[in-house]
């Protein structure tokens, strides 16, 4: 049987059409993904006994973070006396603080939008937790 010259040429295509598909599937996998970056709060390096407080307080009122308003409000309460007590208040410890603060206030109420939102500011007072501690010792 002989072909055409039509038939060869669309045989000539598809195999085009194949070798870049195969070409671009490699490249794809090859090629690192976009990730989200996300952006963790840099913590104090300031130990002075003021900032230590406060931080102390930030601990107490996330241990509470899943307990009734009775308990976790008189925590809370404590927190923002030991963040007002910081001086000056423009200080890199009170900022850090008020970040993780307001996450705090919004995983207990659950204001957070989303699917992940509870998860999401969990991980963020986990890690504000952290890193005041790393910095700490």
């Amino acid at each position: 049987m002989r072909l055409k010259p039509r038939q060869y040429l669309l045989i000539a295509l598809i195999l085009a059409l194949g070798a870049f598909n195969l070409y671009r599937r490699h490249r794809a996998h090859t090629q690192p993904t976009a990730t989200p970056v996300t952006v963790a709060p840099q913590p104090s390096t300031d130990t002075t006994p003021t900032v230590v407080a406060a931080w102390a307080a930030y601990d107490r009122a996330a241990s509470l973070r899943d307990a009734p308003a009775a308990q976790f409000q008189p925590a809370l309460q404590a927190l923002d006396a030991a963040k007002a007590a910081l001086a000056p208040p423009s200080h890199d410890a009170s900022a850090d603080l008020e970040g993780c603060r307001l996450y705090l206030i919004s995983y207990h109420s659950h204001s957070l939008s989303g699917p992940n939102g509870l998860h999401q500011a969990s991980q963020h007072i986990d890690r504000c937790t952290q890193l005041h501690r790393d910095a700490a010792y």
